[in-house]
């Protein structure tokens, strides 16, 4: 009930409601202040914040738990579409491309809620991977459709005006006779591109997307370790589990595609 509650809130009052003020009169309310003691305080607000079980006292973290309402939403778009309000965005907001939720910018037309989810989308790019089947709805630029992550970043600072591909560009117009039409590689960042993109071919199916945080647990479950139970990992040993997945998961795709696996294992230890 208390969760239905919170869901409750961020969609009718987000535009008028801070969460970091509910946060913030909460505290007042117990005399804490935010992350630190002072005055009559006694207890610091992560402390009040923490689940029973870990010592704390079990109140809602408001910020959270918006920012976890928003990212389930930013799911609902790409997995449950037919819901009432992932067609209302998708229509509205994204022209009826799924894909645009990765390359329109916020607008003052837009709702608040639409904008805060836009303003989202490096919180969960990582984890939104694409299968790559017609290319229509995948952008170069600006999908996660390569091992490389997002293509701007990849780079450092050759853009579409360095590279030759303007910034709207799906894969489908890349495609031509059945062949990749590229311009010619300036860097070596580009031919890795360039060579992981010969490891694809386009089809008649559509473009699919998967949920894949699993990377991303791992720094949370060592982010919450500390916080909560003061348990600290080395990096190495957060690195070796990483790159432990990784590999198991390049593995896996050898079996389909022997080409993309060797192209994927040579990015990923490059």
């Amino acid at each position: 009930m208390q969760e239905r509650a919170v869901f409750t809130i961020g969609l009718r009052c987000s535009g008028l409601v801070k969460y970091t003020m509910l946060d913030k009169l909460l505290s007042d309310v117990l005399q804490i202040r935010l992350g630190r003691v002072t005055g009559a305080s006694k207890v610091a607000w992560i402390t009040c914040t923490t689940p029973k079980e870990e010592g704390g006292l079990g109140l809602k973290n408001w910020v959270v738990w918006n920012t976890v309402c928003a990212l389930k939403l930013i799911w609902l778009l790409f997995f449950k579409s037919n819901s009432i309000l992932a067609s209302w965005i998708i229509t509205e907001v994204l022209d009826g491309d799924i894909g645009r939720f990765w390359v329109i910018n916020t607008k003052q037309k837009h709702s608040w809620l639409a904008n805060h989810l836009l303003s989202l989308r490096d919180t969960i790019f990582p984890w939104m991977k694409i299968a790559v089947g017609n290319g229509e709805t995948t952008y170069f630029w600006t999908s996660n459709w390569s091992p490389f992550g997002n293509i701007r970043n990849y780079l450092q600072g050759e853009g579409p005006r360095h590279f030759g591909i303007p910034p709207m560009t799906t894969l489908a117009e890349l495609w031509k006779d059945d062949n990749w039409n590229l311009p010619p590689a300036l860097s070596k960042r580009q031919v890795n591109i360039q060579t992981f993109l010969t490891t694809i071919s386009l089809s008649h199916a559509r473009d699919e997307y998967s949920w894949e945080p699993n990377i991303i647990y791992f720094s949370w479950s060592e982010r919450n370790s500390r916080i909560h139970r003061s348990t600290f990992r080395q990096v190495s040993a957060i690195k070796k589990d990483i790159n432990k997945v990784i590999r198991l998961k390049i593995a896996a795709i050898r079996l389909k595609d022997p080409s993309l696996s060797s192209a994927m294992y040579q990015a990923w230890i490059s």
